[in-house]
């Protein structure tokens, strides 16, 4: 409870999709948790929990990765977090804002969500770098071969 007191947003990833459930395993249990641990007029915290007020609870996103062994790949986080905070909508039109808090990353969905901008580095090992995005941006096919990492 602690790490996620006072956050004003929450992604969890999952490399599971439960169709019929609103939630994933883990995004289940933080739901849970947290609901435990709020604290309102007239209504204690669950026993053994840190106590939450509302105001600390942060909004809760989830999705799912690497169906079908797909690569998780950096343009996916990126596109995980702007969705989250930048208003990036997913393929259905959807955005944090319509109170849609489920993405699906890394393959074609309806609910997929990509990076408004793809990382563009390269491992110059396996690819000179250089290629030149389309006209829409994304990157060329060549491109989609790349390496991207992410230095933090």
């Amino acid at each position: 409870m602690n790490a996620l007191r006072g956050k004003k947003n929450v992604i969890i990833l999952e490399r599971t999709d439960e169709a019929m459930s609103p939630d994933n395993p883990l995004g289940k249990d933080i739901r849970t948790a947290l609901s435990k641990a709020i604290k309102t007029e007239g209504r204690p915290s669950a026993e053994g929990l840190p106590s939450v007020s509302l105001d600390e609870v942060p909004t809760i996103f989830g999705g799912t990765y690497g169906l079908g062994s797909r690569d998780f790949r950096p343009e996916h986080i990126i596109g995980a977090y702007e969705y989250a905070t930048a208003g990036r909508a997913r393929k259905d039109g959807k955005t944090a804002a319509d109170g849609v808090s489920f993405m699906v990353l890394g393959i074609d969905h309806p609910y997929a969500v990509v990076a408004m901008r793809l990382l563009r580095c390269c491992h110059r090992a396996r690819l000179r770098c250089g290629s030149t995005p389309s006209a829409d941006g994304a990157p060329s096919r060549r491109a989609r071969t790349w390496a991207p990492f992410l230095a933090i």
